[in-house]
């Protein structure tokens, strides 16, 4: 009995050992693809191409709203919530600046607006790779 003790003993380390192996490998590889992909430039191109979108886009989702009148208070809650839950507290100038942004873009004409869309659109589709 003492023996099938040890032999399970030893089965099971063997398993451990070729786990940790198996572990090692992936997190090698995946920082060898990392770093062969050039993901860190590429995190910071899609970070900024994703930022400098939101402001066109939620330029037009408040054109949306306010072209039907029950909704025209919506942007602003929109607005809100998301600079309250998502962006950090230093960003008041930046709240500041997408209503300036968004008040000027109701004077666009629909040629303006459609242009506004398509490119708020392609900037958050366009990829970096």
């Amino acid at each position: 009995m003492n023996d099938s003790v040890e032999t399970q003993a030893t089965h099971w380390q063997d398993q451990l050992k070729k786990g940790v192996g198996v572990v090692r490998w992936y997190a090698g590889e995946m920082w060898a693809q990392f770093w062969d992909h050039n993901c860190i430039n590429a995190a910071g191109a899609l970070t900024y191409t994703t930022l400098f979108a939101v402001v066109p886009l939620m330029t037009v989702t408040y054109t949306f709203f306010s072209l039907i009148p029950e909704y025209s208070g919506v942007g602003e809650q929109v607005q809100n919530f998301v600079f309250q839950n998502f962006v950090p507290g230093s960003s008041n100038a930046v709240q500041e600046k997408l209503a300036e942004f968004a008040d000027r873009a109701q004077n666009l004409t629909f040629v303006g607006f459609l242009f506004l869309f398509v490119t708020a659109f392609m900037m958050l589709v366009y990829r970096c790779f």
